[in-house]
């Protein structure tokens, strides 16, 4: 064997040995996540332990607080990501009927996502910059009880007296589909409501929308974020199914900016645009309560396909659709 080909075998026991040895080693700190990309039902102490690690590794651009507790003891967190003294103000929820918790990853995904590259530039501005002048503020997940029940049935409800009510509930479809918070109530139907409009129902029925307006102390947190924001621009609220956006406007001035932001998430998802302008507010949704009350833009974005609670086969694929989410809408308000 000549010099040349002994030099030849040499390098690829090197390459070979270089390669085993990047195989053999664990993930490095470069590439591994705090929010799992692969956990299939992503549940409260999930997202209480990535809020936990996040703001600690991140404090100067991801801070929390804690607006209320729900019926069964759990915290409701809301996030803040940028300035919190930002003069312009976005609002996200997630998570607000229970079988959709996909979208509390997704969110979850998109914030390490802001917080690991912060130096990163969108249109000339880096996020620090452009989250300094209009701070991202999220509840993750709005109905943490429910979420529990969607993933683990009546018995996840630490209460016992609660527990009980949530077993007599109908449960049409068994309790993975349930929608409700633990009390019942759709809080999608539990903000400003139109007295006399309301179909008398049960709790955890279709729709349900409670007792009276703003009676779960998971709404109470969605309002009172909201109103101590000094200069709120728009509204953004993921939910599922359908691959839809809902948005819309009756009054013309409103209307086009309205459907500025319809158009931007569109095009970013693909997803088909619903003009909900001439639909009746008779149900306190979230959507009219900030159309009425803040007359900012809105928009639902309903994420997945075939059936809630969505397959965790679609994460990955929603979250690439909606992964700069914030940025794009931080810099239409900027």
């Amino acid at each position: 064997m000549n010099t040349s080909s002994k030099g030849r075998i040499a390098v690829i026991l090197i390459v070979f040995l270089t390669i085993m040895t990047a195989i053999s080693q664990p993930i490095s700190a470069a590439t591994s996540y705090i929010v799992s990309r692969s956990d299939k039902k992503y549940s409260y102490s999930d997202m209480r332990k990535d809020i936990e690690q996040l703001t600690a590794k991140y404090p100067d651009r991801l801070t929390s607080q804690v607006l209320g507790e729900s019926a069964d003891g759990r915290n409701i967190y809301a996030l803040c990501l940028g300035n919190p003294e930002a003069e312009k103000q976005i609002f996200v929820t997630a998570g607000m009927h229970a079988r959709e918790y996909i979208n509390c990853q997704v969110v979850m995904m998109m914030l390490e996502r802001y917080c690991r590259n912060y130096g990163g530039k969108y249109k000339g501005k880096t996020y620090r910059q452009l989250f300094d002048e209009v701070a991202v503020y999220i509840i993750p997940m709005v109905n943490p009880d429910g979420i529990a029940i969607s993933q683990s049935g009546a018995g996840a409800i630490r209460n016992a007296a609660l527990r009980k009510k949530v077993q007599k509930m109908p449960r049409r479809g068994g309790y993975s589909n349930w929608k409700s918070n633990a009390r019942g109530v759709d809080l999608n139907h539990n903000y400003k409501m139109y007295a006399g409009k309301h179909p008398q129902r049960k709790p955890a029925s279709d729709n349900y929308p409670g007792p009276s307006r703003f009676s779960e102390s998971e709404t109470k947190a969605v309002r009172d974020l909201m109103k101590s924001m000094t200069n709120m621009k728009a509204c953004l609220n993921y939910h599922s199914m359908g691959q839809v956006i809902y948005w819309g406007y009756k009054n013309k001035s409103y209307k086009s900016k309205s459907y500025a932001l319809a158009k931007l998430f569109k095009q970013m998802t693909g997803y088909y645009l619903i003009d909900e302008s001439y639909t009746r507010a008779t149900y306190g949704d979230l959507e009219h309560y900030v159309i009425n009350e803040y007359r900012v833009p809105y928009v639902c974005i309903e994420t997945g396909y075939g059936g809630v609670p969505v397959s965790s086969k679609q994460l990955l694929p929603i979250y690439k659709k909606l992964m700069y989410s914030f940025e794009k809408t931080a810099y239409m308000y900027r």
